[in-house]
């Protein structure tokens, strides 16, 4: 996990840059490197720190929606795992981290921000669904699969391979690092079709294998649904 952070982390500080480049804000881009290296070691009260050093009122729009996100999502994250979100605070974030997503889509920009999208739509989806107060599927859900499909429809096929797969892992099991099959995914509320696309997508073997055992059982628990379902199981 870490290394895909430090991938990302390498990816968004890079699109940074070639934002600034022609401003002038020296002191921006430390505090901003230096948030997205604490944020990919997970250490994300310490990001925060970082990121309100920052000003998002300056520069290009998508900087101002990067670093509100990033602030957002440190918040949420920071809170989550030391046990201190109340309910009050953490439907305030939610509601913020609606909003935000909101407004960065309707933004009227030349480039494409994929992969700021798709990041920004993972971690709603994790904010409804992977925090211990949480656990609302719907919700997360609609993040889930936008972000699957922009990562489907991403020009960096590494990336988008490592980010569609750990999105699969995180939506099929219960948080806590446990192994347990999530609710959405023994009430088949998890597409095939998500699980096709990771057996096709996976590299490896380790993947691979995962994929289609994830495969094989969300066709079993589907068995009643159609004469057809049996062979795929045995073909999965």
């Amino acid at each position: 996990m870490i290394k895909v952070m430090n991938r990302c982390f390498g990816i968004f500080l890079f699109c940074f840059c070639l934002l600034v480049g022609g401003q002038e804000h020296p002191g921006s881009l430390p505090a901003f490197a230096e948030g997205e290296r604490l944020f990919a070691e997970g250490s994300y009260q310490l990001a925060l720190k970082a990121y309100n050093s920052l000003s998002s009122n300056e520069g290009a729009a998508e900087i101002s929606f990067w670093i509100d996100y990033r602030r957002l999502d440190c918040e949420w994250r920071s809170l989550a795992g030391s046990g201190r979100m109340e309910a009050k605070l953490s439907k305030k974030i939610g509601n913020a981290l609606e909003r935000l997503l909101e407004d960065f889509e309707s933004l009227d920009v030349e480039v494409d921000f994929l992969q700021m999208q798709a990041t920004m739509h993972e971690s709603a989806g994790d904010f409804w669904w992977r925090t211990r107060q949480r656990g609302y599927w719907s919700k997360a859900w609609k993040h889930y699969e936008k972000a699957l499909n922009l990562w489907a429809s991403s020009s960096d096929v590494n990336l988008a391979r490592e980010r569609y797969l750990a999105i699969v892992w995180k939506a099929t099991y219960s948080s806590g690092g446990s192994y347990q099959f999530s609710s959405a995914f023994h009430g088949n509320a998890i597409p095939v079709k998500v699980f096709e696309n990771a057996v096709k997508i996976a590299s490896a073997s380790e993947d691979k294998s995962h994929a289609n055992f994830l495969l094989a059982v969300a066709l079993q628990n589907r068995l009643n649904q159609s004469p057809y379902i049996h062979e795929r199981v045995t073909r999965a």
